[in-house]
């Protein structure tokens, strides 16, 4: 079980991460034209990050939820962080510039799963030799 103040850091790290990705996500320029063209990323190095980052903070959300959420309600927050990925999806249809994707809320969805996975491992008994 983890410690008490892990708990509260995972509970703390979570809500704001949850808020600034949301924002991100239904934001029409999630990134600045300055620093995009800054960065000057090519089509698939691009798509790359875009994809990487859905996966990665999906998955950092799943740990944090791993952490701080009790045993018997980690497949409801799980499940509710399934549909934060649908709902943002869709809700990307209605901003100007923007649309959802499918494939989006699937890999949000393997990223939770890794999340998950990581989490359990980090976290799981060990058995002494």
């Amino acid at each position: 079980m983890a410690r008490r103040w892990v708990k509260y850091a995972a509970f703390g790290l979570f809500w704001p991460l949850l808020l600034l990705w949301t924002w991100k996500l239904l934001e029409r320029m999630p990134l600045p034209t300055v620093v995009s063209d800054a960065l000057s990323f090519s089509e698939i190095s691009h798509f790359v990050l875009q994809k990487g980052l859905h996966a990665g903070v999906y998955g950092t959300l799943a740990g944090l939820v791993w952490l701080w959420v009790p045993v018997r309600w980690r497949r409801v927050a799980v499940g509710l962080l399934v549909l934060h990925g649908v709902g943002t999806e869709i809700g990307q249809t209605f901003v100007p510039g923007r649309h959802g994707s499918p494939m989006d809320v699937i890999i949000d969805s393997v990223g939770i799963a890794i999340g998950i996975l990581v989490a359990w491992w980090i976290t799981r008994p060990r058995i002494a030799p």
